[in-house]
């Protein structure tokens, strides 16, 4: 309404008016407007209405206000208890607010306002962010992802996902915002989501300076992941003593942190790289025998082409664990004497040629729990959790998978993922139905008895159908997407089998 009948002076006024439900109308429709003003509601006393504002300025874009938005500082804004408040004269009647909900929706925007603006001071503004005690962890840590990616910016905004490219930069404004507080930033009673982008930033940004920090950080880090993180970096880096932190990080308790030892180790030792990746594949874990067979893939010579064909041979004898499939059929690949193409396509005919699955079966087994969650809750090429929902997040168009892994086995997981028609889950299956006068409702199945079948329609809703009315019933598609196992790695399909093979 204020869109078509108000004009822009008129909003302006309003902007001062004392209820805030009239000042949020305003900013929706200078939204819509597309309007530069909107950038004075980023002082507003209503922490709903500042987080709006910054959506709007953003998310639309309106890039007139985008200065303004990155120039908000959130040492005035304060997080008490459970809501965000916005200091104004000492009172405010802001209601209660969940953090993640407005700071943190605030603090991505700020962020992403500086990294778009891409100036020296804006690179400094997302070291003050990324550093200050006042900003949300999961906020810091996206002022540095926005640091590490400076240089060269994805073609798509990070925050709404749509195509807005940017030039590249120059990485050394980012490196020099950053380099003087990458010491504090790499230290153990920093959040776990701070010390990770904070690595990734600094092995990005070539950082060397940090390496002191960094050994020091894997000495007193507790999470494993974390650990790993560092060596990845200061396997970059190569500083003088690594060969000792590397032999101690090969004795560590954490199955992870020894897998990334020794892949830094082998590229160390080129020349006994062959040797150790053997000692690994008879003693190591699991997980240890992955990281050396998938190091094995990168080695040359006769040595190497040796090793993989008895690991083959292992694979004929089935003698080879399930875990370890994916990772020596990718090595094999890449060592392909006339000896080891024959066994390899020995294996290949001893399966079952009508078994759609053939080709992703190595996927089966072996893949990693964590990487699979952040699969379905974060890839947009796999959108699990835009339709399933598990342990209360996600969506309901397909069947709630919290307890997935205690009701079904990793063969229907890898065809649901792969094949989502050949078995639909009842209760979801798509029908599309016509009744006798000719209306049509096409919807997916929720319940039915002898005299009702119930739909819940895209369209229409829940629609309750009297069997005796209808003409005719045919079975729609799965409205889970075709494709998906090509979308995915065998890797990264083996990690969401994973996930949900044990989500029980």
């Amino acid at each position: 309404g204020l869109v078509g009948c108000a004009d822009k002076d008129a909003l302006s006024k309003l902007a001062t008016d004392p209820s805030a439900p009239v000042r949020m109308g305003v900013v929706l429709a200078m939204r819509r407007l597309r309007m530069p003003e909107l950038s004075r509601f980023l002082q507003d006393a209503d922490e709903l209405i500042v987080t709006e504002a910054a959506r709007a300025i953003n998310d639309t874009p309106i890039p007139e206000a985008m200065v303004a938005l990155a120039a908000v500082d959130l040492s005035k804004v304060a997080i008490s208890g459970k809501r965000l408040v916005v200091p104004t004269n000492g009172s405010t009647n802001a209601p209660a607010v969940p953090v993640a909900s407005l700071a943190e929706s605030l603090g991505y925007r700020i962020a992403n306002a500086n990294f778009r603006l891409g100036q020296p001071d804006n690179a400094r503004k997302l070291s003050f962010l990324a550093s200050s005690a006042e900003t949300l962890p999961l906020v810091a840590a996206e002022a540095l992802y926005d640091l590490a990616n400076w240089a060269k910016p994805g073609p798509r905004d990070r925050l709404v996902g749509v195509f807005r490219p940017l030039p590249e930069r120059n990485a050394v404004i980012a490196a020099q915002a950053l380099s003087p507080i990458m010491p504090d930033l790499l230290h153990a009673r920093k959040p776990e989501p701070v010390l990770l982008a904070a690595i990734d930033a600094a092995e990005k940004l070539g950082i060397k300076e940090s390496s002191a920090a960094l050994e020091n950080l894997f000495r007193e880090a507790n999470q494993a992941v974390v650990r790993v993180a560092v060596l990845r970096a200061l396997g970059t880096f190569k500083p003088t003593d690594l060969a000792v932190l590397i032999q101690k990080a090969q004795r560590d308790p954490e199955e992870s942190v020894r897998r990334e030892a020794n892949r830094i180790s082998f590229e160390l030792n080129p020349g006994d790289a062959v040797a150790q990746i053997a000692r690994i594949l008879e003693r190591g874990s699991v997980g240890e025998k992955q990281g050396a067979l998938a190091s094995l893939g990168s080695q040359t010579g006769e040595k190497a082409d040796q090793l993989v064909e008895v690991w083959v041979d292992k694979a004929l004898t089935n003698d080879l664990p399930k875990e370890l499939q994916l990772e020596l059929f990718e090595a094999a690949a890449r060592h392909p004497t006339e000896s080891v193409k024959e066994k390899i396509e020995r294996l290949r005919s001893a399966l079952p040629s009508e078994d759609k699955l053939s080709p992703f079966r190595v996927s089966l087994f072996g893949g990693n729990r964590s990487a699979g969650k952040k699969i379905f809750f974060e890839r947009p090429e796999a959108s699990c959790v835009r339709c399933h929902k598990v342990e209360g997040e996600g969506g309901e168009v397909g069947p709630d998978l919290s307890h997935v892994g205690a009701k079904q086995t990793r063969d229907y997981l890898l065809e649901s993922i792969v094949n989502p028609n050949a078995l639909i889950a009842q209760g979801f299956e798509n029908q599309l139905v016509t009744l006798k006068n000719g209306t049509s409702y096409a919807g997916t199945q929720r319940s039915e008895d002898e005299q009702e079948l119930v739909l819940n329609s895209p369209e229409d809703g829940i629609v309750k159908i009297a069997k005796k009315e209808i003409k005719s019933r045919e079975r729609g598609l799965s409205g889970m997407p075709e494709g998906v196992g090509e979308v995915l790695t065998k890797r990264e399909l083996r990690d969401l089998v994973e996930y949900l093979a044990t989500s029980k």
